[in-house]
């Protein structure tokens, strides 16, 4: 059978599939062959244990991953969902984009939620779409009585990791999706008639077709050690879509003449205020590289 790993436990793993939950360890031939951990997300093959009750199995093989973050640990990721309060905690546009560039660096799709736009001021919602502008990234503003059907939508058959900071209304958000606050899908001891164990990993709920995951830790991120100052062009996506007009080819768009990046921010069709936090991230980067010679 193939199902999707939803919880590992010790040496137990939670396996969801259409059939319901099963709770499945390594085989003895996957054991031995193992090259890497199994991860909540993952897509694993596992015969059932008939000895058993029916709800236990082997797992024989795991499938190719699309993505994996190491830290939280989670495989197979669509998109993310960055959570920011318009207020209470105030958002912080350098701290969004680092999560955006972090996000695509897995090859994860970002879309930005800001939140409490209840406490919205004049002009608030207008300055996000400025910085923002021309960039490509989803925005979505919402408060407790309205959450837009678009966002719905793109949650559907997809694997949606939230993060954001306390406080942001993550749990919000997840219970206005289902309408009802929700006992996540890890609690599986109910499924499975076993004691429930105590986990700080990630916490997955499915949701039509697909999975919204709560996991703990990830508005903690920091760019992983391989990432280099010269990956971060590529990220910022409006940025690489017009690179291959700048006059060197190797251009990172801070020193060098005849950049056409500098250029459309001077004429104003990017946000300057994103453009020095571009430079920001680029020190900080360049920063942490030099530390370590």
């Amino acid at each position: 059978m193939q199902g999707k790993v939803l919880q590992k436990h010790g040496g137990f793993y939670y396996v969801n599939t259409t059939e319901g939950m099963y709770e499945c360890k390594l085989s003895g031939k996957q054991k031995h062959h193992q090259k890497q951990q199994i991860a909540a997300g993952d897509q694993v093959l596992f015969d059932i244990d008939t000895f058993k009750d029916g709800r236990c199995g082997y797992i024989t093989e795991v499938l190719a991953r699309k993505n994996f973050v190491p830290r939280p640990g989670i495989a197979n990721v669509d998109q993310m969902v960055i959570v920011a309060a318009i207020k209470e905690p105030t958002y912080d546009f350098f701290q969004l984009d680092k999560l955006i560039c972090i996000a695509r660096f897995y090859g994860i799709d970002p879309l930005l939620c800001f939140s409490k736009m209840d406490m919205a001021e004049e002009g608030d919602e207008t300055r996000i779409h400025s910085y923002y502008k021309n960039t490509g990234i989803a925005l979505l503003f919402m408060d407790e009585a309205h959450t837009p059907a678009f966002f719905y939508d793109q949650c559907a058959g997809k694997t949606t990791v939230l993060t954001g900071n306390s406080g942001v209304g993550k749990s919000s958000l997840i219970n206005t999706l289902f309408g009802e606050p929700l006992q996540p899908v890890q609690d599986i001891s109910m499924k499975l008639n076993r004691g429930k164990h105590t986990t700080r990993t990630s916490t997955f709920f499915s949701y039509q077709g697909g999975y919204i995951v709560d996991t703990p830790g990830f508005s903690a991120l920091d760019f992983p050690k391989e990432f280099s100052k010269l990956d971060l062009k590529d990220l910022f996506y409006e940025y690489r879509q017009h690179a291959d007009a700048c006059g060197f080819n190797n251009c990172v768009h801070i020193n060098e003449p005849n950049c056409e990046i500098k250029a459309f921010v001077k004429h104003g069709f990017f946000s300057k205020e994103r453009y020095d936090n571009y430079k920001k991230l680029y020190e900080e980067l360049a920063e942490r590289e030099r530390m370590r010679r």
